[in-house]
């Protein structure tokens, strides 16, 4: 896939900063980071805006000649968590300010990809992460993108777009995603059902098809890897489950049931 031929940057306080193993992050402190995307002229990648009603918009084009540049503002914020003691601070970067989306048409289908720049107990982390790959075909004379179509509109017709101004449509209907998951779960487990880093949640799937949150503080981490994180597609195991509480004031959340003590 043409993203690996993007370059991927980050800034602070004018100041370039080099991630290192896993993308650690390290001398950030509340202020705002710049995050910094380049993509080859000719490929069919775009960074998108998209604002809480959905809505998607092509973000500004910083660059000239060779490549685009895109442009996220990523703000460094303090606070006192519950659970921290009096007094101390945890810096940190909140969702959906912390990512810069990337749409790439690939002839066959698109894929979404986010870069993010999370925090997970002070520590931060310069993530790519690929959020769906869609599969499209023709219908009627015009592309579709199956369920997107009538999910997110928004998105599927600036992918439409894209397409037909790429003139490669000649793959629509020749991919198919493949389901690679056992039909039935092993006893003990849970399947992890999808992961996003820049909001630090994700989902399993019990033995019984329930649908269960997952929060990346209940996430145990792997042997060797200081970031938390699933990975779409694997057997976890999990301590236990409950209900999830509704809290005042808040957007009702769609989980009934939340993992708690996941791990790989």
């Amino acid at each position: 896939m043409n993203i690996e031929n993007i370059v991927i940057r980050l800034f602070f306080e004018g100041q370039e900063i080099v991630p290192g193993k896993e993308g650690f992050v390290s001398g950030l402190h509340p202020g705002r980071a710049t995050l910094v995307v380049e993509v080859p002229q000719e490929s069919w990648i775009f960074a998108i805006d998209v604002d809480g009603k959905k809505n998607v918009n092509q973000m500004k084009d910083h660059a000239s000649g060779t490549c685009r540049r895109y442009r996220a503002r990523i703000q460094i914020k303090e606070s006192n968590w519950k659970g921290q003691r009096q007094g101390d601070v945890v810096f940190h970067t909140e969702y959906p300010n912390n990512n810069l989306r990337l749409v790439e048409w690939l002839g066959w289908g698109f894929c979404l990809w986010e870069i993010s720049l999370i925090s997970q107990n002070g520590a931060f982390f310069l993530v790519k992460e690929l959020q769906y790959e869609v599969p499209c075909e023709m219908k009627n004379g015009h592309v579709s993108c199956g369920r997107f179509d009538e999910e997110w509109p928004q998105l599927t017709e600036f992918i439409k777009k894209v397409a037909n101004a790429s003139g490669d449509i000649s793959m629509l209907g020749s991919w198919k995603p493949v389901d690679e998951n056992p039909q039935e779960i092993p006893r003990g487990f849970h399947r992890v059902k999808w992961w996003n880093a820049s909001q630090g949640l994700g989902c399993i799937e019990t033995p019984g098809g329930t649908m269960a949150r997952v929060h990346w503080t209940q996430v145990r981490p792997r042997e060797g890897s200081a970031r938390r994180y699933l990975i779409p597609g694997e057997l976890v195991r999990v301590k236990c489950l409950t209900e999830v509480r509704q809290l005042p004031g808040r957007r009702p959340s769609a989980f009934k049931m939340e993992a708690r003590g996941v791990s790989v």
